[in-house]
């Protein structure tokens, strides 16, 4: 918070705590965000690109703030981007700094481009000779580091998939179709065809299944100007659909993860317990207990550009 003319001759320092108290609720009204801290994001440059030889340049990072770069960079290993005609793309540039990585996509063929990291993680711990170890890595680590002696296996897996898409001339469906794998979106509003004042409807899948009762949340770009979030909660129908308004024009960060993030209390299922090879996603007995992770949890981030309408 800038102050201007601030004169310290004349300063009322009871005022000035007053002051800070304030300030100090207006930060606790943001912890929302904060406790979810450091997404992962995607953001591009234009979601809608003209011209006859079109480029998008695409940041990713993990971030406290939205679209801040305030954390560390996102790796590119796992990025996935696919064409209008359904053929995979090659990224150029790529780049990995300290708090980002960037790289850029040609956009040859007009249409609309897909561009995903698409991320699958095992961890947990074992017991072997009477001491426990943690491991945290793919699923073929997992499946080799573990020793087949080890005993007191608990596992987690994680997948996520955090996207965006770019649009060259005319945009088309292709890449909107699902994959049927993991926690994923089908935009029933094309992603670069929002607008300000307009309801975009999203259908939301698990495995290929509508995933009903899922709570969504989209944040727009700018939340370091303001001192509100301006965030939009929604949750799924029966159908998996949910309809968001957009209230201001600029890129939006989509966010839902599946089961829902217990609030504290006794846990629902912990980690996945089994040998290597055994016990696979959404498979295990749990122990529960707050400090104790689903034996698989799913995540997915999009990010959308909204225009003026």
């Amino acid at each position: 918070m800038m102050t201007k003319g601030l004169n310290f001759k004349g300063l009322n320092f009871k005022r000035l705590g007053m002051a800070c108290g304030v300030a100090a609720l207006a930060m606790a009204a943001l912890a929302p965000m904060s406790a979810e801290a450091h997404r992962q994001w995607l953001k591009p440059s234009a979601a809608q690109v003209e011209g006859k030889a079109p480029w998008v340049t695409v940041d990713a990072a993990s971030s406290e703030g939205i679209f801040d770069f305030d954390h560390v960079p996102a790796r590119l290993d796992n990025l996935v981007i696919t064409g209008p005609d359904g053929q995979a793309v090659e990224a150029q540039n790529k780049w990995t700094g300290k708090i980002r990585s960037a790289f850029d996509v040609e956009l040859k063929t007009p249409g609309t481009y897909r561009i995903a990291l698409v991320n699958a993680a095992v961890m947990g711990s074992y017991t072997l000779n009477g001491e426990t170890k943690r491991f945290r890595g793919t699923e073929a680590d997992y499946q080799s580091q573990v020793p087949a002696g080890a005993t007191d296996v608990r596992i987690s897996r994680n997948f996520s998939r955090i996207e965006t898409f770019a649009s060259a001339n005319k945009p088309n469906d292709a890449v909107l179709q699902p994959t049927g794998k993991g926690l994923e979106v089908v935009p029933l509003t094309h992603p670069s065809e929002l607008f300000v004042g307009e309801a975009a409807k999203f259908r939301f899948l698990l495995d290929g299944k509508p995933l009903s009762d899922l709570n969504v949340t989209a944040i727009p770009d700018g939340g370091r100007f303001r001192n509100a979030l301006k965030e939009i909660v929604a949750t799924t129908d029966a159908n998996g659909e949910v309809a968001i308004t957009w209230e201001l024009a600029g890129f939006h960060l989509l966010t839902a993860s599946y089961p829902p993030r217990r609030q504290g209390g006794e846990g629902q299922g912990g980690p996945g317990q089994g040998g290597p090879g055994q016990g696979g996603p959404g498979q295990g007995q749990g122990q529960g207990g707050p400090q104790d992770q689903p034996a698989v949890r799913y995540s997915y981030t999009a990010t959308f550009e909204v225009l003026a309408n």
